[in-house]
């Protein structure tokens, strides 16, 4: 007996499993609705792939795309939001011919995508490459023997963590404005350059590792606002620029604590694990210097950060605008509090404002750039704004309206005098 075959709805995630349902990846995409799942079996997979809408691409180990793109089509072109490729291997091992160029995977103006677990190997160019995209995530990958191994260009916003990059020209590479990136937990082992930056803004480094390279960081035409701490830096040599004055705005350290540094000779003589001296790196421009170099390499925080409020109290205001002040013990990828619970994102102090009488409830949270939470901090406070605080505003409506009675008066006046005028004259 025939078995009942039930209808699908476009709103209904499927999964879709290649080459059982169709022969190649692509069809498979192009058959897919938004939400759906394609699960690619291990194989050998030749040619291109474009991916238009919110789909999730996972290779079972041992899926391999192999393919020899026309200019600058990469594997996989990646131009919708909310797309997930994970687990795939691509592969170009023959040589391209002069008039081809070999890519792996391309973000070009995506949002909110996730990258990761893929190996991505034998490219003439990019191994991941970002364009024009935000809030992506690109972890846990393996990029080796090809030219960039993970690019950020003109993007904004992205984590790139946790992947290994290694015999590359280029580890990982920001430029055409790249900002507020997080850069963190990655090997970059092997690189000719470990991390190069090319007019990159405020972006932070943490926790990566960048060894046996020619040159650890490059820092040209103008990148500014960077950041970098608990990195382990052992290269030939760990950090060079050719910026001038505005080198001053990239820092390698927080306040606290640095990087560290191979090539660092310093002492410790109160066994803090910071260098007593600061570590200046002299450079082509202006010196880059460490003011809290690790005497070891930086093993990771198990630590929370520890959040003390200074500003409200347990107490009551009688005014409805109150300092939020408050410290962290460390610095901070996330900081957020929530007032009688609405949730607001924050960097730092502010004012509250406009607060109406009666209780509030604050709570601050923090997570320290190891992914560490703190315990939230609870303020409990109370907003007594008395009635003579709302006097002035009373007194000036009162008299605003004082003085329009006294125009309209006289204005009434002024007509009733002129009108017996004429009369009289008349």
């Amino acid at each position: 007996m025939a078995g009942l075959v039930l209808p699908v709805y476009a709103d209904e995630a499927k999964t879709i499993v290649v080459p059982d349902d169709y022969p190649t990846i692509q069809e498979a995409i192009n058959r897919a609705d938004p939400g759906d799942t394609i699960y690619v079996k291990a194989g050998q997979y030749n040619g291109s792939l474009v991916i238009k809408q919110s789909i999730a691409l996972i290779g079972q180990k041992g899926a391999v795309i192999n393919s020899w793109v026309i200019d600058v089509q990469p594997a996989i072109l990646v131009s919708a939001n909310n797309v997930i490729v994970k687990g795939l291997t691509i592969d170009n091992p023959s040589a391209s011919p002069p008039w081809k160029f070999k890519l792996g995977i391309h973000l070009l103006g995506a949002i909110n995508c996730t990258i990761s677990n893929n190996v991505v190997t034998n490219c003439d160019r990019e191994g991941i490459w970002l364009y024009q995209s935000a809030n992506n995530t690109v972890e846990g990958n393996t990029v080796y023997s090809v030219s960039t191994g993970i690019d950020v260009g003109a993007s904004t916003s992205n984590i790139v963590r946790n992947n290994s990059v290694r015999y590359n020209w280029i580890g990982i590479h920001l430029y055409n404005s790249a900002a507020e990136n997080t850069i963190s937990g990655n090997d970059l082992d092997h690189n000719q350059y470990g991390l190069y930056l090319s007019s990159a803004f405020r972006n932070l480094f943490y926790e990566n590792k960048v060894f046996n390279s020619e040159l650890g960081v490059d820092l040209t035409d103008g990148s500014y606002g960077n950041m970098f701490v608990h990195n382990n830096f052992d290269n030939s040599k760990n950090v060079e620029s050719s910026l001038s004055a505005l080198n001053v705005t990239n820092t390698f350290d927080d306040g606290k604590e640095g990087n560290y540094y191979r090539d660092y000779n310093g002492v410790d003589a109160d066994g803090n694990g910071i260098g007593d001296s600061p570590f200046t790196m002299v450079t082509q421009g202006a010196d880059i210097t460490d003011h809290y170099p690790l005497m070891k390499p930086w093993a990771g925080d198990n630590l929370p950060p520890v959040i003390i409020v200074l500003s409200p109290q347990n107490a009551t205001y009688t005014k409805s605008a109150v300092s939020l002040n408050f410290s962290v013990s460390e610095p901070s990828s996330q900081l957020r509090y929530t007032l009688d619970n609405e949730t607001f994102t924050i960097t730092g102090n502010l004012t509250l404002m406009e607060l109406a009488n009666g209780n509030h409830t604050l709570v601050i949270y923090a997570v320290d750039l190891a992914g560490n939470e703190a315990a939230p901090k609870a303020v409990n406070f109370t907003v007594d704004v008395p009635m003579v605080e709302a006097l002035p505003i009373l007194v000036i409506a009162v008299c605003a309206l004082l003085v329009a009675v006294l125009v309209i008066a006289v204005w009434l006046l002024y007509r009733k005098k002129r009108k017996s005028n004429l009369l009289g004259n008349a």
